[in-house]
């Protein structure tokens, strides 16, 4: 059964076709565009350098095994992440295109979403070029974001998924709809929440809520319930590597109730300004005084009210989530999967305000964003050594690995101090087993020697969690394992040198009776 007020077919903009001026980008001309950018990005981010930055070295740690689960983040991302590795190499250029795939198809279901909502090819141009002024999109998801980018494309993803269940009343768009809401919850937590608002926003509207109680969405539950289990189960059974990362909230301890309350609704309000702030000024700037368009009565639809809703949910759920659990810990990338469709609203808002000329005005704007970000992207890496500015991607983490190569023994794997230089080490050492000491039960490291490596700028002695580590791996004396050090110049710097110290352990493990 068709919904006959909520079309399936989505025609062109009869207002900007009335004012004689077909709407410009076409679509192909969008995507190829968007296809063009992403691809250039992925070009710089592979020859600008061969070290990672904190999440994709993390990323390259996991993908050292397949798992049910790696830590307090889900694991989807690093099952793709294996995928394209094991098609295109252990590489930077597998980890930018990963990346850089998901921001187009979120790119491209923002286009997608604005038009079912609006029935305008021409704002759904503005609401994909408008993530633009997004700098948690532009700018974070290409400088160091993982999960928050593949939560982005699959709460885009599912949003499309509902507003075609409730034009279409297809089964498989509900069975898609359940698809989407179980990879979601397996790419970041926090899209719980946006699954949550769209469904309640959806019961809230008259016209929609017989799609939502339909016995249907007991496939959607139910798919959505089968895709999260097996990950939901290890969460069982492995809580101090699933929940040792929860203080990233700040969950206040039972007691003072008022403080961490404003605290967190504080938090959470220069979180969202941080977010929607540019993208706000850069509206009021186009559309200031922009005089109002006819458009026909049937391009009035309900998802404009479901859309407005569901932020409406988002943010009540948002602030139950502060006063209930006193969560104070709010940062703008957190919000990525939650407001990622925020464009699409003022779009839709907007609509009768979109004509020729602002949408030049915005995507030139764009276009012009775009490319600073392209020149910006690869700058703070080549003058931060300039400026005394230090980014790990001007690390020579590759020399580095170059010089222990040497000191490595057969069957051996390697223990650091940090996710940072683990997830490096291991992309130029890799097949070695490289983690930290907190990962070792994970990967049940089963060689016969390790090699303990820290940074030296914390100290010339290794960090005491790496020696308490140790101490309970080896029977070894530690204090009479001589210490070696490799050092390599900074990449992009002339004078500056990173030190690493290595001790190596040839002991076996105590072997603990049970």
């Amino acid at each position: 059964m068709v919904n006959p007020t909520l079309p399936v077919e989505v025609p062109d903009d009869l207002a900007l076709q009335d004012a004689g001026t077909l709407p410009w980008p076409t679509r192909r001309q969008l995507f190829a565009g968007l296809m063009c950018y992403f691809g250039l990005h992925v070009v710089i981010r592979t020859f600008l350098s061969s070290s990672v930055g904190l999440d994709e070295s993390e990323q390259v740690l996991f993908a050292q095994r397949l798992s049910w689960g790696y830590g307090p983040q889900p694991p989807l991302y690093t099952w793709l992440q294996i995928g394209f590795f094991s098609l295109f190499g252990q590489s930077i250029f597998s980890l930018a295109l990963l990346k850089n795939l998901l921001l187009f198809c979120t790119y491209c279901l923002t286009y997608t979403n604005a038009r079912l909502v609006t029935r305008s090819h021409a704002a759904g141009i503005a609401a994909a070029v408008s993530l633009l002024f997004v700098p948690q999109v532009v700018w974070e998801s290409q400088r160091d974001l993982t999960h928050s980018v593949l939560g982005a494309t699959l709460s885009a993803a599912a949003f499309c998924c509902l507003l075609r269940a409730l034009a279409t009343r297809r089964t498989a768009w509900y069975l898609l709809l359940g698809l989407c809401a179980g990879l979601g919850l397996l790419s970041k937590f926090n899209s719980g929440l946006w699954m949550a608002a769209i469904c309640l926003a959806t019961l809230s509207i008259r016209e929609h809520r017989p799609a939502l109680l339909d016995k249907r969405i007991l496939l959607t539950a139910g798919i959505c319930l089968l895709v999260f289990l097996p990950h939901g189960t290890w969460m069982l059974t492995h809580k101090h590597l699933a929940f040792e990362s929860a203080s990233k909230l700040k969950l206040e301890a039972a007691g003072a109730w008022l403080k961490p309350a404003s605290i967190g609704v504080r938090n959470l309000l220069v979180a969202v300004v941080s977010f929607l702030g540019p993208l706000l000024l850069m509206y009021t700037a186009v559309f200031f005084k922009a005089e109002r368009r006819p458009v026909l009565p049937e391009s009035e639809t309900n998802y404009q009210k479901l859309l407005l809703r569901t932020f409406l949910f988002v943010a009540l759920l948002t602030v139950t989530l502060v006063v209930a659990f006193r969560a104070t810990g709010f940062r703008d990338r957190w919000l990525l999967p939650l407001l990622i469709a925020v464009p699409v609203l003022l779009i839709a808002m907007l609509r009768d305000r979109l004509d020729p000329l602002r949408l030049r005005r915005l995507v030139t704007a764009g276009g012009t964003v775009a490319a600073v970000v392209t020149l910006l992207i690869p700058g703070r890496i080549l003058f931060g050594a300039k400026v005394h500015r230090e980014e790990p991607l001007m690390r020579p983490y590759d020399a580095l690995a170059a010089e222990l190569r040497s000191a490595v023994p057969p069957s051996s794997f390697l223990v650091a101090d940090t996710t940072l230089l683990a997830g490096n080490l291991r992309l130029a050492l890799a097949p070695m087993t490289v983690v930290t000491p907190d990962q070792v039960d994970l990967f049940n490291c089963q060689e016969l020697h390790c090699l303990l490596v820290w940074d030296t700028r914390r100290g010339d002695l290794p960090p005491q969690p790496l020696l308490d580590w140790a101490q309970a791996w080896t029977t070894m004396n530690l204090s009479q394992v001589p210490t070696q050090y490799v050092t390599a110049r900074y990449k992009f710097h002339d004078s500056r040198q990173m030190r690493l110290g290595i001790l190596i352990l040839n002991q076996p493990p105590k072997r603990l009776a049970l």
